[in-house]
């Protein structure tokens, strides 16, 4: 049993972070409830764009638009640069992010208005959509939303890591052996077409989540023979249980890291290249609306 107990916090903080998802999951079914009521609700008898509340909430969203360019000013301005952590600064982007274009939606009543508006609304749409593709392909090439850059080196010595822990479980349960998904760590290092770097990733999402059931479950009816062959008792019986589902979780998520490393990297280079000018081009038009419904 003090086999089984060997600490795996390290490798948990990194692979197993729904704890730390839960604030976030919160915060966007919040912002789609309010955008569901809003968009149910008929606005435009209560909310006009040029005064009162709709023209104080285009207000608050342009200005967090334009907070958002501090997140890559930062990186160009030293007084900026080391005033917060980089996960701060990214945390502030991606709050803005949604707030910024919910405030807008209220702003216009989910309504369309003037060709210039219209211009400004579906670039801060199309930004917007865009942002949560990225915000997506940055957790899938960080530990987490918040967390370190993952490299090619660190994924292939947690593999082996998580490797060795799944190892120590064949002594009292050999079948699980012959039901884990096996992969050759070499594949993280061979360069492959993008369409094939995709077709093994949603292969794998399919077989893997398939396979990583049946472990947990053939796991789950072995562990009473377990308990009674090693004398354990119910609180050793569920340690057991807990830690070795534990241990299976992060090979898992260590072999999806390995498949969709590549793909998802190239895939956030890509976006980066697209997300830049749309972001510019979304500050333009919203200045041009601002100073066009001023000036006339």
């Amino acid at each position: 049993m003090e086999q089984i107990a060997e600490n795996t916090t390290s490798l948990s903080q990194r692979y197993l972070t729904s704890a730390s998802r839960l604030p976030i999951a919160i915060f966007y079914t919040v912002i789609c409830v309010i955008l569901l009521v809003g968009w149910q609700a008929n606005l435009s008898s209560y909310i006009t764009a040029e005064s009162g509340i709709g023209y104080a909430l285009g207000l608050a969203g342009g200005i967090m638009m334009l907070i958002m360019l501090l997140y890559s000013l930062r990186k160009r301005l030293h007084c900026l640069r080391n005033l917060f952590p980089t996960k701060y600064w990214f945390r502030m982007h991606m709050v803005l992010g949604v707030l910024g274009p919910t405030c807008i939606l209220f702003h216009c009543a989910f309504s369309l208005g003037s060709t210039n508006s219209n211009i400004a609304l579906f670039c801060m749409l199309i930004v917007a959509i865009s942002g949560l593709v990225g915000r997506y392909l940055y957790s899938q090439i960080h530990y987490g939303l918040y967390g370190s850059k993952a490299t090619a080196t660190q994924i292939k010595a947690d593999f082996i890591s998580s490797s060795q822990r799944i190892e120590a479980l064949y002594s009292l349960y050999p079948d699980l052996d012959q039901k884990l998904f096996r992969i050759d760590v070499s594949a993280l290092e061979k360069k492959q077409n993008i369409a094939s770097q995709f077709l093994n990733l949603f292969s794998y999402a399919i077989r893997g989540r398939f396979e990583l059931y049946s472990a947990l479950r053939a796991l789950s009816k072995a562990k009473s023979a377990l308990a009674k062959h090693e004398n354990w008792d119910k609180k050793e019986t569920r340690k057991f249980y807990n830690e070795a589902k534990k241990r299976l979780s992060i090979y898992y998520s260590t072999v999806r890291k390995i498949i969709g490393f590549q793909f998802y990297e190239r895939m956030f280079s890509l976006w980066h290249v697209l997300h830049i000018p749309l972001f510019i081009m979304m500050i333009i038009s919203g200045v041009v609306h601002v100073f066009a419904v001023h000036l006339y």
